[in-house]
């Protein structure tokens, strides 16, 4: 999600490695939770399609019948949702913001990279630009999520007593989160253009320029800042106290690792350039303020913009 990285052609082995590297929280070994989770994300990966009947649209993400068959469902579930956005019934209306925040988001990271970055070839546009099938932890986390919203509807109703105020409270500052987040991110898309990519890269395509300009200005990591702040609104919306807290987490400490990883990768192909960029932008999420690294070689230290 780098504004100045290309997509990377490491190996699923290469990939896995790079996870733990930048800190993603892995299931515990519980074999039948691990194998639940891979069913379902076998399942988005479109194995009942390929393996079982052989539907060559399907064969792999470039293909059109993953991207027709995703952006309708996820075009159903958010008109579904949108009429009950200003329901009478408070379950009703957390539930329906959160469906229409969801779908919205991956129908936007389609829809905003194959616009502002049409003629990517590695990989081509296709529908892991979605990101619905991100990884295993983002699997679970939506599973999380949803499993104490409706628990506490339908089973822990007398634990988990929510006031009329609070649960409003909640859902606006939420809202304010998600709507905000999002128009970060999506702005910080399109305003690197063929710039930006989903996966870290560490060596400088020939045609990638470091963006400073727009919402770069400001903001060293818009789209990791605006996914940061989403991703907890979301669990406001439901007022989900425990995923409140797990989100905030477990973003937090995915992008205290990637944010120094992918810096220090900038900092090699940029140089002095980045440095410079670094003493006058932030990043804004609390504690993470990216690399510490003083470059004494290209003759520049500078004092970091903590988020």
């Amino acid at each position: 999600m780098s504004h100045s990285h290309g997509e990377s052609s490491a190996s699923p082995n290469q990939l896995k490695r790079y996870d733990n590297k930048l800190g993603v929280v892995h299931l515990p070994k519980f074999l039948f939770l691990r194998d639940a989770v891979d069913s379902v994300q076998d399942t988005l990966n479109f194995s009942w399609a390929v393996k079982d009947r052989g539907w060559e649209q399907f064969n792999d993400s470039t293909k059109p019948g993953r991207v027709a068959l995703l952006s309708s469902i996820l075009s159903l579930l958010l008109g579904l949702h949108t009429p009950f956005l200003f329901s009478a019934h408070p379950t009703i209306v957390q539930w329906s913001w959160y469906m229409v925040s969801l779908s919205t988001f991956h129908l936007l990271e389609f829809f905003v990279t194959a616009v502002f970055h049409p003629l990517r070839t590695d990989p081509p546009v296709g529908g892991n630009a979605f990101l619905v099938n991100h990884s295993r932890t983002y699997t679970i986390a939506f599973f999380i999520a949803v499993a104490e919203f409706w628990m506490r509807k339908f089973v822990s109703a007398a634990f988990y007593q929510v006031s009329f105020h609070s649960w409003r409270i909640s859902w606006f500052l939420g809202i304010c989160l998600v709507v905000g987040g999002q128009f970060v991110r999506s702005l910080a898309m399109a305003t690197a253009g063929s710039n930006f990519h989903h996966i870290v890269q560490v060596q400088r395509p020939d045609e990638h320029q470091l963006v400073t300009h727009g919402i770069y200005k400001y903001l060293r990591h818009p789209s990791y800042t605006g996914w940061f702040y989403w991703s907890i609104g979301t669990q406001l919306i439901l007022c989900n106290p425990l995923s409140t807290i797990l989100y905030g987490f477990v973003a937090h400490k995915f992008f205290a690792h990637r944010i120094p990883y992918e810096e220090r990768a900038l900092l090699r192909m940029y140089g002095k350039e980045y440095i410079e960029y670094v003493a006058r932008s932030g990043i804004y999420i609390p504690g993470i303020g990216g690399v510490d690294v003083p470059l004494t070689d290209v003759g520049v230290v500078v004092s970091k913009k903590n988020g």
